[in-house]
């Protein structure tokens, strides 16, 4: 990633190193400048917020209820050669949850949108990788708000690259599920997790770039209820209705 909300301020920086009597060190690094190696485009088709208040018939109580659509379709492109990288569409419903918390929904929406774009994108082209094996503990090579403590992902070994037979492009590597990891701590630029299953011994095949973990389920994330639970849930809905209905008469 790079910075390019102070891009005026890093020029004005290397107009004074060269109008000045700088080591030559310094002026030689300015030919170490980095340009991007991928740009995300994309186009917004759907962003909309709903509020709803609905007043029970029984009592002065108002229920309110928040939900929100977005569609996005966005592609990484490879500035170099302009091939399209990656591409996919985000579309999605969002009812409750950051939308009930926030005053202001299509802030909410977008940064449901830029988490979930930003995982998708993280897991397609830059993989988690296992950076260092010592028996059952595991050191990944990213740290930060990305990965949470409990967090569980698949573990798998890398194997030969795919080629497209039309356009020679790499379509990836062929992978092999080995193992599940669970994230026990994690730092600003590293994680460590431990291998909580296993099909072979995961520090024998070893090597940098070569296993890579993809998501399982968030630590925090609910199952989806049955039908049993819905039915249960809706019945107790149902009871706590009527005694309210009840207590107002």
């Amino acid at each position: 990633v790079l910075d390019r909300q102070y891009i005026s301020e890093a020029l004005g920086e290397e107009d004074l190193i060269m109008s000045s009597n700088v080591p030559i060190e310094e002026t030689a690094r300015l030919g170490q400048q980095l340009s991007a190696d991928y740009i995300l485009v994309g186009t917004l088709e759907k962003l909309s917020a709903r509020r709803v208040e609905r007043k029970m018939r029984t009592s002065d109580r108002v229920i309110v209820s928040t939900s929100g659509d977005v569609e996005f379709s966005y592609r990484i492109i490879d500035v170099a050669s302009r091939m399209i990288k990656f591409a996919d569409l985000f579309d999605a419903q969002v009812n409750g949850g950051p939308l009930a918390k926030s005053n202001s929904p299509d802030t909410a929406l977008t940064k449901v949108v830029s988490q979930a774009v930003g995982e998708t994108i993280l897991y397609a082209i830059y993989p988690l990788l296992v950076e260092k094996v010592a028996g059952k503990t595991v050191t990944i090579g990213q740290g930060g708000k990305a990965l949470n403590s409990g967090d569980t992902y698949e573990l798998f070994l890398r194997g030969d690259k795919i080629i497209d037979s039309y356009t020679k492009e790499s379509l990836g590597r062929e992978e092999r599920k080995i193992g599940v990891v669970e994230i026990t701590s994690v730092r600003s630029k590293t994680s460590t997790g431990k291998i909580i299953e296993a099909e072979e011994d995961v520090a024998a095949v070893f090597k940098p770039k070569r296993l890579v973990l993809r998501p399982l389920k968030k630590a925090n994330q609910q199952q989806a209820p049955s039908v049993k639970e819905v039915r249960k849930s809706i019945e107790k809905k149902r009871q706590e209705r009527d005694k309210k209905y009840e207590d107002d008469w």
